[in-house]
C-alpha cells in the first residue's frame, strides 16, 4: 500500500537509495521518552529554530553508516509555507498534492548537501520518470500485507477520521496460533453448531481494530469487550458454512493505552456489531474463507467531554477477512 509521500515512486526510490528512513514515535516530545540517551540524540538532531517540542511526529533519516540527519520536513507547518507550498497532511487531497514531493525534494537536497557538501548525482537521476528503479516502482501495484509461510489469521482493514485528519486507512494482520484455529473450527462439530473465538484471540483481533492515527496503541484487556461467534448453517461433506455474529466495544480508560506521546493521545469509544460469513474445512482443519464487517458502529473521540454518549458520524469503519500465508499447514 502507498499513501501520501509514498504514493510517489520517485520518493520511494530516493529513500531506498540514499536514505534509511526511520520513524521515531514521540520524536519531538522528550519528556515522554524513557531513555535519556534518546532525549540526548533528539536534542542533537532537531534544531530549536525549525522544530518545536510541542507534539507531532517528524520524519527522521539515518544514512547507511548510521549517522542520523537533522529532521528536515513536516508536511504541515511554517517550513511548507516558507517555500511556497500550501498543502497539508490534514486532508487526503493535501497528502496527494504535487506540493508534497516538491517539499520533500527541496528539504531532502538540503539534508544531503549538509552531509556531503553537495547533492549526490543519483539524487537528480532518481527524479527522472525514465529512471529504471522509478519505473519499476511505478509499475508495482500496491498490495496488502500477507502472513508468513505457515501462518494464518485475520487481516483487518480500518478507516476513520482522527481529529482534523480525513481518509486515514490502515491494514493490520492479527495472526492466530494453529492450535487455536483448529480448536475454534472443531467446535462446529458440536450439536449447537456454534463456535466462539477464544478470549485471548479476540483481544488480539480487537487490538488490530483500534482507530488509526495514534502512535503505538495498546489497549488494556479491561478496555475491550465483545465476542465473535460462528454459526453453522449448511453442511456439505467436510465443509461447514454459515454466518458470523458478534459485537465489540473498545473504550480505553487511560491515555497511555492510545499513545506513547501522551500530550497528543486522544481517548475514544467505539462499539458495534459483527456480521459475516465463513466456510470451514474439517478435513484440512482450516478456514477456506471468512469475511466480517462491523455494522451499527457508534463512535466518538473524547467521550469524557461529550454531552451525548456518541457522535452520530460513522467514523470507525472495520472490515476483516481470513488470510493464510503460503504452504499453510495446521498441525
Amino acid at each position: 500500500m502507498r499513501a501520501g509521500l509514498l504514493s510517489n515512486p520517485h520518493v520511494i526510490a530516493v529513500l531506498r537509495t540514499l536514505f534509511v528512513p526511520v520513524h521515531i514515535s514521540a520524536l519531538n516530545t522528550p519528556h515522554c521518552m524513557h531513555d535519556a540517551r534518546d532525549v540526548e540524540l533528539l536534542r542533537k538532531c532537531v534544531r530549536a529554530d525549525t522544530d518545536d517540542f510541542d507534539g507531532g511526529e517528524r520524519e527522521a533519516f539515518v544514512l547507511p553508516d548510521g549517522t542520523m540527519q537533522t529532521v528536515f520536513m513536516s508536511l504541515h507547518g511554517r517550513a511548507m509555507h516558507e517555500h511556497g507550498t500550501v498543502c497539508s497532511q490534514y486532508t487526503a487531497e493535501g497528502r496527494r498534492s504535487d506540493d508534497v514531493p516538491r517539499a520533500f525534494r527541496h528539504h531532502g537536497a538540503i539534508a544531503l548537501r549538509a552531509v556531503h557538501g553537495r547533492v549526490p548525482e543519483a539524487w537528480d537521476e532518481l527524479w527522472s520518470d525514465a529512471h529504471a528503479d522509478v519505473a519499476a516502482i511505478a509499475a508495482e501495484a500496491p498490495r496488502w500485507p500477507e502472513p508468513a509461510a505457515g501462518r494464518q489469521g485475520f487481516r483487518v482493514f480500518v478507516r476513520n477520521s482522527y481529529g482534523q485528519y480525513d481518509d486515514l486507512h490502515g491494514v493490520q494482520l492479527a495472526l492466530l496460533d494453529d492450535k487455536v484455529v483448529a480448536a475454534w473450527g472443531w467446535l462446529l462439530n458440536s450439536v449447537s453448531g456454534t463456535a466462539q473465538l477464544p478470549r485471548e484471540a479476540f483481544l488480539q483481533l480487537a487490538q488490530a481494530m483500534v482507530p488509526r492515527g495514534m502512535v503505538d496503541t495498546a489497549l488494556d484487556a479491561e478496555s475491550i469487550s465483545g465476542e465473535l461467534v460462528l454459526v453453522g448453517t449448511a453442511f456439505d461433506g467436510d465443509r461447514v458454512s454459515g454466518t458470523i455474529e458478534g459485537r465489540f466495544g473498545l473504550k480505553p480508560r487511560e491515555k497511555r493505552e492510545v499513545g506513547k506521546r501522551l500530550n497528543a493521545a486522544v481517548l475514544f469509544a467505539s462499539e458495534g456489531r459483527f456480521v459475516g460469513r465463513f466456510t470451514w474445512d474439517h478435513k484440512a482443519k482450516q478456514f477456506e474463507s471468512m469475511r466480517i464487517a462491523a455494522v451499527d458502529v457508534q463512535f466518538t473521540w473524547k467521550p469524557e467531554h461529550q454531552v451525548a454518549k456518541y457522535d452520530s458520524a460513522p467514523r470507525h469503519q472495520i472490515g476483516i477477512e481470513w488470510v493464510r500465508g503460503p504452504a499453510s499447514v495446521v498441525r
